[in-house]
């Protein structure tokens, strides 16, 4: 029965990853633009509106927050957490995926990499999306690629902080109760 128990847990977790890889193609890449709008920017336009600098842009999304807030209007600021939250959370599902999927000796910072090239790889394909339709449907920006790579860093530091955790009560169990089996034998 735990045999059986794990192959299904183990499905499970294939599924889920699965339906999460469907999720970020389609939270990243769709909906692409109407074929009839196409062609409304130059190249040049599209990259100068590539944002290199992640500083500048959070400068202009705050000032967005605040002029709209200023007039009583908070979607901008729910815009904003949610685009930055949203890239915090966007690559933490696959850092855990690749922790199950790939051997233990990868290691955490090598798996953290690997979520920055997936990161690196989403933004360069937007732009390069981008240029082929002609027009920004998808910002480019740098602090897309930091908030991804901190929200992987993040969730697999608590990873290891949890399985530390998990190791030393293991321990201390065993421990206690190999003391425990220890007293029962001196009482007999």
């Amino acid at each position: 029965m735990g045999k059986t128990w794990r192959t299904i847990g183990r499905w499970v977790i294939v599924i889920m990853a699965a339906v999460y890889i469907v999720l970020l193609i389609h939270f990243t890449f769709f909906p692409f633009p109407a074929s009839e709008s196409r062609g409304q920017q130059t190249t040049e336009e599209i990259m100068a509106a590539v944002e290199l600098d992640p500083l500048d842009s959070i400068r202009r999304s705050l000032g967005h927050v605040n002029w709209g807030l200023g007039r009583g209007n908070r979607v901008p600021l729910r815009l904003f957490i949610f685009n930055h939250t949203g890239n915090l959370v966007l690559l933490m599902p696959l850092a855990m995926f690749l922790c199950y999927f790939l051997p233990p000796k990868i290691g955490k910072l090598r798996i953290w990499l690997i979520c920055g090239l997936v990161s690196v790889g989403i933004e360069l394909a937007q732009l390069a999306l981008s240029l082929h339709f002609g027009l920004r449907y998808r910002v480019v920006d740098l602090l897309d690629i930091i908030e991804n790579v901190l929200g992987a860093g993040l969730i697999l530091l608590i990873a290891t902080i949890i399985g530390a955790l998990g190791r030393r009560f293991r321990s201390a169990y065993r421990r206690r109760a190999s003391r425990t089996t220890l007293d029962v034998k001196k009482d007999i």
